[in-house]
């Protein structure tokens, strides 16, 4: 059972894990008769107990395993088993994160302590601790005697395991980061630099801590000034951030949605809210320097905004959403003084934002926008194309929250006749419009038409399954 939970856990089912402790757990203490406090294997198990607490952030819960797995290896296997060592460091280290200083110096010393006494001081696992150590002193003591723990371990490291190892890379940032904290940010470009050299050799260009360390590198590069650079790292990071949620998240490429418009938003995955998150952090960053570099009405501002935009968007974040399709569209337009001002992008940034207020139930505004977009796409391509189609169906949205249903149905009735000019009768989107057209019949009491709506959406639906 214990091994079969090491295994899950290998693979990240973390909760499938804990239940197979547990029962191994269960099984030990039967073995020994309920004197579990003389089981080493016991000891064993709440260890890893333990850590796989740890991972699904039950930290308290972690500390107490650690705690009963330390009292039993004590007893049985004495103060300086490594073992002993190994579930210091590790609650040492959960004390850490909890802000809780001086127990987790106290368990880190100790473990530190043990393992030098086995191994000797120049060690990967004693390099491990001291940089643990680093990490207290950087949050609660004198970050210059924290650089010199990082120092230490990474020397250690460095010989023991090379200097293209994964390890390497982590000390180094963790150096990088202290020595942006001690403002000596040459040195911790250098860091940073050859943490992302090791990174992308071992894990790949396009990894999550790959882009984490780009984005350090510029915000160093702006703080000393150097522009062009920094711009250049949050761009590599950007590029990667997008690709890494475009394959967890397929609809971040969707850029016209509306015909999927719902009254309650899709909820994200919190992994991805973490994603969008970072980089949304990215785009704040970039886009300062490309208003310095590039100018305030750039193409280029004005597309990061659109891409911010999204982002915020996916986020539920409608304020910040609307203030960048609007920046994006002031952008646009300062910056064509000679050219058309109301063409097809700017209605499609119009309708976005127009988007953002349905979402914050401000209908009527939401309205303004959409009539205003709707007249700039047929003006520009037409009336039967899917944009003008889109719009329409957007105005017949906010039309309906304002129960002016005789409007909203008819909105949606022209929505769906260019529909089925463009895509054919037997579209989802189509059904998703009869949908809405039965909602209005509903509204009017019409229920005989309603049903017969939503027996046609059905069908098509049918057929697309």
């Amino acid at each position: 059972m214990h091994l079969i939970g090491a295994s899950l856990g290998g693979y990240g089912f973390f909760g499938e894990e804990i239940e197979y402790y547990k029962e191994a757990l269960r099984l030990k203490e039967l073995s020994c008769q309920g004197n579990i406090d003389k089981s080493v294997s016991a000891s064993d198990t709440l260890h890893c107990m333990g850590f796989s607490m740890d991972n699904v952030g039950k930290s308290e819960e972690a500390i107490e395993y650690y705690d009963r797995a330390l009292e039993i290896r004590i007893e049985c296997l004495g103060q300086d088993d490594l073992r002993v060592a190994e579930t210091l460091h590790n609650k040492g280290a959960l004390l850490c994160e909890a802000d809780r200083a001086d127990e987790a110096m106290e368990c880190l010393e100790e473990a530190l302590r043990i393992r030098e006494l086995h191994h000797g001081e120049e060690h990967e696992s004693c390099a491990d601790t001291m940089q643990w150590m680093g990490n207290l002193l950087r949050k609660h003591g004198d970050p210059s005697e924290a650089l010199d723990y990082f120092k230490f371990a990474l020397r250690i490291k460095q010989t023991r395991l090379g200097n293209d190892d994964i390890d390497v890379a982590n000390t180094l940032f963790n150096t990088a980061v202290l020595l942006d904290d001690l403002e000596k940010y040459e040195l911790s470009l250098i860091a940073y630099k050859e943490a992302l050299r090791i990174r992308k050799l071992v894990l790949g260009e396009k990894n999550d801590e790959v882009a984490d360390t780009l984005f350090c590198m510029g915000n160093v590069a702006t703080v000393i000034e150097n522009h062009d650079e920094a711009l250049g790292y949050f761009k590599e990071s950007i590029s990667i951030r997008e690709g890494l949620i475009s394959e967890e998240d397929p609809t971040s490429q969707v850029i016209d949605d509306t015909l999927l418009f719902i009254s309650n938003p899709r909820s994200l995955r919190p992994d991805l809210v973490s994603q969008y998150q970072k980089l949304i952090k990215c785009f704040e960053e970039a886009l300062p320097l490309t208003k310095l570099l590039a100018g305030p009405n750039h193409k280029d501002v004005s597309r990061l905004l659109d891409r911010m935009g999204e982002v915020y968007k996916r986020l539920h974040d409608w304020d910040n959403a609307i203030g960048s399709f609007q920046g994006s569209l002031r952008a646009r337009k300062e910056g064509k003084p000679e050219g058309p001002k109301d063409d097809k992008e700017s209605a499609l940034l119009m309708q976005r934002a127009g988007e953002c207020h349905l979402y914050k139930n401000e209908y009527g505004r939401a309205k303004s926008i959409f009539q205003s977009a709707l007249k700039i796409l047929e003006q520009n391509l037409g009336r039967v194309t899917m944009p003008v189609a889109s719009c329409t169906y957007c105005l017949g949205i906010a039309y309906y929250y304002l129960h002016d249903y005789t409007h909203s149905r008819l909105l949606f009735e022209e929505c769906k006749r260019i529909q089925v000019q463009v895509v054919g009768d037997n579209n989802n989107l189509v059904a998703r419009t009869l949908c809405w057209i039965a909602r209005q019949h509903e509204k009017l009491d019409e229920h005989d038409i309603a049903l017969e709506k939503y027996l046609s959406a059905l069908r098509i639906y049918k057929l697309n399954k």
